[in-house]
């Protein structure tokens, strides 16, 4: 059971020289390193409509070396499987590399015993009703109370922001939705995790299964939908049981967890707002690579320069930017072929792992690769498809956009769940 201090709403402006809009991963990532950094005094104010009491998700990543909160992570693996119904499976050894498992319960269990030790740190229950900046200071209002900070950090996608404009750029869901199974005898290898498994009708989408077994009897199995519009749970279920019976011959097993929910792709940028005391975080601040989903590593290092700035009297704003332009350019090129021709990507996706060494993806994806690396990579990818979507995402940066495209485009309508 999470016990911590929870504030109760007073009737008057509250002061403190943090605000956090959102205690999920980002939220409670920045607050563990503020109070790590400038002491347990220091004054946070935390906001969210929950203390998330719940297994709600995990976080995947890889890393090599000691990856951050190592003492948290519940799973991990040395293999990678990529899977296609042509070529069926193969395996990639990751060398240096392992991938990790962080379950969310317990990242949030250790987070509020942290802070809940901390004097100056408190928790506020309650849905963020606006984000703005007065005097210098940044400021929330939670139903009719002001919260005022010297910063404010936001991963709140506010009820008032129904916005992400029919505009120039491309926008997919990366819908999801997956159980953790148990098996009456040994079904899985659990050094090996399927990061894509393409065994499954695509439909004009691209969709396939992630598989990771915690032990031989035991895995989390995700069915993973990039497309336009979200699928229902029932949806999600049956082609989990499809593949279970079909491609993996598991007829017998028990549900033990589930996990639902869905990540926006897109390679919209944030509005820009010239607030200076105003800082958006996670998801809300891009630390989502946008054709993957991956956030938990990119959200740290996201902190890391936040905390950087503010040690340094450096402008947050400035230093909380997660990716450089070329890879921004890169994740346009393939979001836009998946937007409009989702069939591609179990092609784009099986050449990507099998062509290159599986370390070289692997920095490719975290932006760390070279020009020269990044080089290799597109030359043993689909010349042509991509050649193509240069000029369409050319053509869409100038506001030339077939009237069509624009009508078909999905309207994403943000909630208030910070990542």
């Amino acid at each position: 059971m999470i016990k911590v201090r929870v504030k109760t709403i007073m009737g008057s402006v509250n002061n403190y020289t943090y605000i956090i809009a959102g205690g999920g991963a980002s939220g409670l990532s920045l607050a563990l390193r503020l109070v790590d950094e400038f002491g347990p005094e220091t004054r946070i104010l935390i906001v969210d409509q929950s203390l998330k009491l719940e297994n709600d998700r995990t976080w995947c990543f890889w890393h090599a070396g000691t990856p951050p909160f190592s003492k948290l992570i519940s799973s991990s693996w040395k293999t990678f499987c990529v899977a296609s119904p042509e070529r069926g499976e193969w395996e990639l050894p990751l060398g240096e590399w392992s991938y990790h498992m962080i379950r969310g319960i317990d990242f949030y269990q250790h987070a509020h015993e942290v802070l809940k030790s901390c004097d100056g740190v408190d928790f506020l229950i309650g849905r963020v009703d606006e984000v703005t900046e007065t005097s210098g200071r940044g400021m929330i209002r939670v139903g009719e109370e002001r919260y005022s900070a010297r910063f404010v950090f936001d991963s709140c996608y506010l009820a008032s922001e129904v916005r992400r404009e029919r505009a120039n750029g491309d926008f997919l869901w990366q819908d999801f939705h997956g159980w953790v199974v148990e098996t009456p005898k040994d079904s899985f290898e659990p050094g090996k995790a399927s990061l894509m498994d393409f065994r499954t009708p695509q439909d004009g989408e691209t969709r396939f299964f992630y598989v990771l077994p915690i032990s031989k009897t035991r895995a989390l199995v995700e069915h993973t939908i990039f497309g336009k519009t979200r699928r229902t749970k029932e949806q999600h279920q049956v082609a989990i049981k499809n593949y279970l019976q079909s491609i993996r011959n598991i007829e017998s097993y028990e549900i033990l967890e589930e996990e639902t929910g869905c990540i926006p792709m897109t390679n919209q940028l944030p509005e820009k707002r010239d607030y200076r005391r105003i800082i958006r975080l996670g998801a809300l601040g891009g630390a989502v690579k946008p054709t993957t989903g991956f956030a938990f590593l990119r959200i740290q290092r996201q902190v890391d320069a936040i905390i950087s700035a503010l040690r340094e009297g450096n402008d947050p704003q400035e230093m909380s930017r997660m990716t450089m332009p070329r890879f921004r350019f890169y994740d346009s090129l393939l979001l836009h072929i998946l937007a409009h021709d989702g069939s591609k990507g179990m092609g784009i996706f099986n050449a990507l792992f099998s062509r290159n060494p599986v370390g070289r993806v692997l920095k490719f994806l975290d932006e760390s690769t070279d020009l020269l690396e990044e080089a290799h990579i597109f030359s043993t990818l689909p010349v042509s498809t991509f050649l193509k979507a240069v000029y369409s995402t050319t053509l869409q940066r100038f506001g030339i956009r077939h009237r069509q495209h624009a009508k078909d485009a999905p309207v994403f309508i943000p909630k208030n769940i910070p990542v």
